[in-house]
């Protein structure tokens, strides 16, 4: 999770609006992003927000049913709370000639208000209202439409004029049929909301409109097709729409004090399983989603024991946030296994809308020394051989631990040097990260994150396991050398450490390329790991006082930056 706030409104922001449910589903399928996310606007329109994958831009869709009307009021109000580069009307529309077939795709070049006119005893006079498609928009569909039909199968794409009434069309020989064709004859389909977002447009001129319409045959089965045509390619259009250079890069940050809500600051008690525990100093903050954290000390010192430390998270409104702290509580076990580095589950409490997470803080027996966050126990200088051993050893030891998360269907997504404990010469998770919330852009640690996390290169069908395996591989890299990799390529390990043997080096800079299925795997991690520890050996280490592999000595002063619950 991210101790982040996004400046302006997110990002690029394109408006979808739909009319029926076959056409929203359409759409939502193709969208990345948790599926909850949502947002009204003043008039209570209700839209899905969604990423489209591997690019910067977010996408607000809405069904708003049938209407010029109602199309027209709903995209004004829209672009009032998104302020969006374009607004499109995407779903299905009926076909009125026989060049365009059912499930071809329309671009409407242009748009006919087709019931104005003058009625005479000598007939219907057309005084159509029309409202063209804006230069730069047909050209970004133009080329979306030369890679579009270069795929094998791909649907027939038609940039022609569109008519846009609130009479629906049936039969052949209908009155409204042989109207269209008299005044409308380069029309190729009619639908009962173009109009209306068309002339919305035209009025504020700050954002263009764009309809696309998939042809229907009748058949819900037709309808079907011919909604996900039109989406597959509205959303291809997207994907060639210029960004500002300033908005394809990760997009400015603001970091959030840890300001502690009322009742969640150090020093106040928090009772958990029954028992009081004190919020410590510098180790307390709160993040998104209505969502706290920090380390809590048992209250009463009499009573102290092994459950001296709990690592706390609070959710205090409902939602998936709230239910991954569930789920977490239900996938860890109550005693860790020792060759498993995770954590130890505490307890779990559900009091009115808020819910509260414990999991055990590692405590060294009877010293009851609290294990430290490997932020502020890792000097800036590279380590020496004999620590580098430790370290390595203990990196295999986390992708051991990842590889019983992955196999059991879960990625952590949120591995960073705050977010992994030393617990006496071991490495420990604290917590579970983000394995049980959907993907977000920007989620994870800036320096960490892989790159299909990254906003500008967000590909959230891409993040799982094997970008567990670049976290893993740019916080080992970390460990060693004291720098976080550099992008879009990792300088070589031996310009920090000149002993690094070749296949550390080489395993590290394949985990931390930007093609997630040329990654390993974290079984296939840990054994390269554990083959570079001979090479790394130092025969002539102290034989007392040092355990294997050294320790991490910690800094001078402890980290000031702020703790977060990812």
């Amino acid at each position: 999770m991210r101790d982040t706030r996004e400046k302006g409104n997110g990002g690029p922001t394109v408006v979808v609006l739909t009319a029926s449910d076959v056409e929203f589903d359409a759409v939502e399928t193709l969208l990345a992003g948790d599926p909850d996310s949502a947002a009204r606007d003043d008039i209570g329109t209700v839209y899905r927000l969604g990423w489209l994958d591997g690019t910067p831009w977010r996408v607000a869709l809405a069904e708003i049913g049938t209407g010029n009307g109602g199309a027209a009021v709903v995209a004004t109000h829209a672009v009032r709370l998104f302020a969006p580069r374009l607004v499109m009307f995407v779903g299905t529309a009926a076909g009125l000639t026989r060049g365009v077939a059912p499930g071809d795709v329309v671009v409407a070049t242009k748009v006919y208000g087709v019931h104005g006119g003058k009625a005479t005893d000598s007939g219907f006079h057309a005084r159509p209202e029309t409202w063209q498609l804006s230069h730069a928009v047909r050209q970004t569909a133009t080329v979306a439409h030369r890679r579009w039909r270069r795929e094998p199968g791909a649907p027939a794409v038609h940039f022609k004029p569109v008519a846009a009434g609130e009479q629906v069309l049936e039969g052949e020989r209908s009155a409204l049929r042989e109207r269209l064709r008299l005044h409308y004859e380069d029309a190729v389909a009619l639908d009962t909301e173009s109009a209306g977002v068309a002339e919305a447009a035209s009025m504020d001129r700050t954002w263009p409109s764009m309809t696309v319409r998939g042809i229907d045959d009748g058949t819900d089965d037709g309808r079907r097709a011919a909604a996900h045509n039109a989406a597959a390619f509205a959303l291809a259009v997207v994907r060639e729409a210029v960004v500002d250079e300033e908005e394809t890069a990760v997009p400015e940050v603001v970091e959030r004090p840890a300001e502690a809500p009322t009742g969640w600051r150090a020093g106040a008690v928090i009772e958990v399983g029954g028992a009081e525990y004190l919020l410590e100093d510098g180790l307390v903050g709160q993040g998104e989603g209505g969502e706290y954290w920090g380390r809590a000390r048992r209250a009463d010192p009499v009573r102290r024991g092994t459950e001296d430390l709990v690592w706390l998270r609070r959710v205090d409104v409902p939602g998936q946030r709230r239910e991954a702290l569930r789920r977490e509580f239900e996938f860890l076990a109550p005693r860790a296994e020792r060759r498993w580095r995770l954590p130890e589950r505490h307890t779990y409490e559900l009091k009115g809308d808020a819910a509260l997470l414990a999991l055990r803080w590692p405590v060294l027996g009877r010293t009851q020394r609290a294990a430290a966050v490997v932020a502020d126990v890792r000097g800036k200088a590279p380590l020496s051989e004999d620590a580098m051993r430790g370290a390595l050893l203990e990196c295999a030891r986390l992708a051991e631990t990842l590889d019983t998360l992955h196999r059991r269907g879960r990625a952590h997504r949120c591995l960073a040097p705050k977010t992994v404990l030393q617990w006496g010469t071991g490495l420990w998770l604290r917590d579970l990260g983000s394995a049980f919330l959907h993907p977000e852009p920007g989620e994870g640690h800036a320096g960490f994150r892989a790159p299909e996390q990254e906003y500008a290169s967000y590909r959230p069908d891409l993040i799982g396991p094997p970008t567990d395996i670049y976290q893993l591989a740019a916080l080992t890299y970390w460990l060693l050398t004291g720098a976080v990799p550099d992008r879009p390529q990792a300088l070589p390990l031996r310009t920090y450490v000149p002993t690094a043997p070749d296949i550390l080096d080489t395993a590290l800079r394949a985990a931390l390329g930007p093609d997630p299925a040329a990654r390993h795997t974290a079984a296939e991690f840990a054994e390269l790991l554990r083959r570079a520890l001979e090479p790394v050996a130092n025969p002539f280490r102290s034989p007392g006082g040092t355990p294997p592999g050294g320790r991490l000595r910690p800094r001078t002063t402890p980290s000031t930056e702020n703790p977060t619950s990812c």
